[in-house]
C-alpha cells in the first residue's frame, strides 16, 4: 500500500513528460499553485508505520475529504476491516451535469473512537492547485491533496483486536433481528410485511456496520427485502357496485407468499373521471383492503381508481443510510413498490331500479245510498312491490283512471261502451321499496278513487254494468332516475263490487 502511493507519486513526473510529447488529445498538467513551495519529503520517502491518502476534486474541501477517505481506506485494509463500515465516499450528479463527491463516516459510539484515534496521528498534509490542458483553448483546474499519517503496528494490531471483538457483537445482533423478520412472516395466520420492511432496514443498519463480512451481509439483507416486497400480490375481491350505495366501494385482498397481509398501506386516488375517494387505508388481519368511493359523478361511465402502496417511509431510511449501494437499493425498492400499482376502471352510468306492481286488488268497498243509487264511499286498493335490479325506489304519487263499462239502454242494450275519470293524487307518506325487495302496499279506506267512480256512476246510473281501476305509481330510484310502476285489477261487475 505505501509502495503503491510512491509509485504513484515518482510515475506522476514521467506522465508528464510523456504528455508533452503525445498527441493532443493527451492532457497536459501543471501545477500553479501548491501549500509549499517543495514537495515535502514523506511523499518520496516512506518509513514503516507511514500511510499517505491521495485525493482529486474539484475543490480543495472536496479534495482534502477525498484523501481523508484513501487514508482510512488503506489504514482499513491494513486492519482487514471493509472500508465501508468505517467511511465511505458518495457521488452525486447535479441537475447541470456536475460529479461531486463527499465523504460520509459511520456515526456510531465505537467507529467515532476508532476514527478519532486514526484523525489524531494524521501528522502531515500537502496540497496541489493543477490545471490540466484539455484543448487548444480549454483548462479544467483541480485539487490533489495529500495526507500522511504515523501508525505504530501495535495500534493496528490492537484496532484488529477491538474490531473483530465488536463485529462478533453486531453479528449477533443482526442474526437476532433476521429470527424476529421469520416470526413475523411466518409465525401466525398473517403475515406482516410492513413490520417486517421496517425491521430489515434496521438490519441493514446494521449489516452496513459490520467490520467483517459486511458485503455479504448487506446483500442478505437488501435481497430480503426485495424479495418480501417483490411477494406481494394485490386482487380485486369486490368491485365498485353502482347500484348498491352501501357498497360504493373497492374490497382488494392483500397477500404476501400466498398469506394475508397485515398492516399494508395503500394510498388511492381518482386517475381519470371525476370522483373523490379515501386518500388511504390499511391491509386488515384478514388482508383485505377497502377503497370507499366519496364522491362521484353519476352520470360518469369512465373512471379509474388507482391504489399504490406507500412505503416512502422504508425508503427514505434507506437513502439515509447514504452511502451508494443504499441508495440503489432505495431505487429498487421503489420500482417494485410501483410494480405493485393497480389501476381499476369503473362506470356509474346510473342504472335503474325495476320495480313491478302486479295486478290490483280491490277489497273492503264501503257503500252508501243516494237517494235509490248506491254510492262508493271508499275502498281499499292493495298491491305487492317488487324490485328486481338492486336499487332503492321511493314513490310519492300516484295516477288512478277508473273505466266503466255502460250500455245506452238498459232495456235493449246495443254494445258495451267505455267512460273514463282520471286524477292524480299524493300520498300521505312516500312510498319506499328496499333494493331486491318485496313490499307489500295498502292504500287503506281510499276516498279519491271512490269520488272517480261516483262519478262515473251518475254519468250512467241505469247503464253501468262494470269498473276497472287502473294505477301509476311515480317517483325515483335512488340514483335519481324517474320511476313509473302501472298496475290494474280485474274489471268487476257492478253488481258484485260491493260484495268486495
Amino acid at each position: 500500500m505505501i509502495m503503491k502511493s510512491l509509485q504513484y507519486t515518482l510515475l506522476f513526473p514521467l506522465f508528464l513528460a510523456l504528455a508533452s510529447c503525445a498527441p493532443s488529445r493527451m492532457y497536459v498538467v501543471t501545477v500553479v499553485q501548491q501549500s509549499s513551495p517543495i514537495q515535502p519529503r514523506w511523499l518520496s520517502q516512506h518509513e514503516s508505520g507511514m500511510f499517505i491518502g491521495i485525493g482529486e476534486a474539484p475543490t480543495m474541501d472536496a479534495a482534502n475529504r477525498a484523501a481523508l477517505n484513501d487514508l482510512m481506506t488503506r489504514i482499513s485494509q491494513e486492519i482487514g476491516v471493509e472500508m465501508s463500515a468505517v467511511g465511505e465516499v458518495v457521488k452525486s450528479e447535479s441537475a447541470d451535469g456536475n460529479v461531486s463527491e463527499r465523504s460520509h463516516f459511520q456515526t456510531d459510539a465505537f467507529s467515532g473512537s476508532l476514527l478519532r484515534d486514526i484523525m489524531r496521528r494524521i501528522s502531515s498534509s500537502y496540497w496541489e492547485q493543477c490545471r490540466a490542458q484539455t484543448g487548444r483553448k480549454e483548462f479544467n483546474d483541480f485539487y490533489r491533496f495529500y495526507v500522511q499519517a504515523e501508525i505504530d503496528p501495535r495500534f493496528i494490531d490492537s484496532l484488529r483486536t477491538q474490531t473483530v471483538a465488536e463485529n462478533a457483537i453486531r453479528k449477533a445482533s443482526l442474526d437476532a433481528r433476521l429470527d424476529k423478520i421469520t416470526d413475523l412472516m411466518e409465525g401466525s395466520e398473517s403475515c406482516k410485511p410492513a413490520d417486517a420492511l421496517s425491521e430489515l432496514v434496521s438490519s441493514l443498519q446494521l449489516a452496513s456496520s459490520l467490520f467483517y463480512g459486511r458485503a455479504a451481509a448487506v446483500e442478505t439483507v437488501s435481497n430480503k427485502m426485495l424479495a418480501t416486497l417483490r411477494s406481494i400480490r394485490v386482487t380485486i375481491l369486490q368491485p365498485y357496485s353502482e347500484v348498491r350505495p352501501e357498497r360504493h366501494y373497492f374490497k382488494y385482498s392483500v397477500t404476501c407468499g400466498g398469506r394475508p397481509a397485515e398492516g399494508m398501506k395503500f394510498n388511492f386516488g381518482m386517475t381519470r373521471g371525476w370522483g373523490k375517494v379515501r386518500e388511504s387505508a390499511f391491509s386488515d388481519k384478514d388482508g383485505e383492503l377497502i377503497c370507499d368511493v366519496l364522491e362521484c359523478n353519476s352520470q360518469q361511465a369512465d373512471n379509474q381508481v388507482t391504489v399504490t402502496l406507500d412505503i416512502a417511509g422504508v425508503i427514505e431510511r434507506v437513502k439515509a443510510l447514504k452511502y451508494e449501494s443504499a441508495v440503489k437499493l432505495a431505487e429498487e425498492l421503489d420500482r417494485a413498490a410501483t410494480a405493485l400499482t393497480r389501476r381499476d376502471n369503473f362506470s356509474t352510468l346510473a342504472r335503474r331500479a325495476m320495480v313491478t306492481g302486479g295486478s290490483l286488488i280491490i277489497s273492503d268497498v264501503d257503500g252508501y245510498h243516494s237517494f235509490i243509487f248506491r254510492r262508493v264511499g271508499s275502498l281499499d286498493l292493495s298491491m305487492t312491490l317488487v324490485e328486481h335490479n338492486g336499487r332503492d325506489a321511493t314513490f310519492d304519487r300516484y295516477i288512478a283512471t277508473v273505466t266503466c263499462g255502460f250500455v245506452d239502454d238498459p232495456v235493449f242494450p246495443s254494445g258495451m261502451k267505455t267512460e273514463t275519470r282520471r286524477g292524480e293524487y299524493g300520498f300521505a307518506s312516500p312510498i319506499r321499496v328496499g333494493y331486491n325487495s318485496t313490499r307489500p302496499v295498502t292504500l287503506a279506506e281510499n276516498e279519491a278513487v271512490a269520488a272517480l267512480i261516483n262519478e262515473l256512476k251518475r254519468n250512467h246510473e241505469w247503464g253501468i254494468r262494470q269498473i276497472q281501476i287502473e294505477m301509476v305509481l311515480t317517483g325515483r330510484d335512488d340514483a335519481g332516475n324517474e320511476m313509473r310502476v302501472e298496475m290494474a285489477s280485474e274489471p268487476i261487475l257492478w253488481k258484485r263490487l260491493f260484495d268486495n
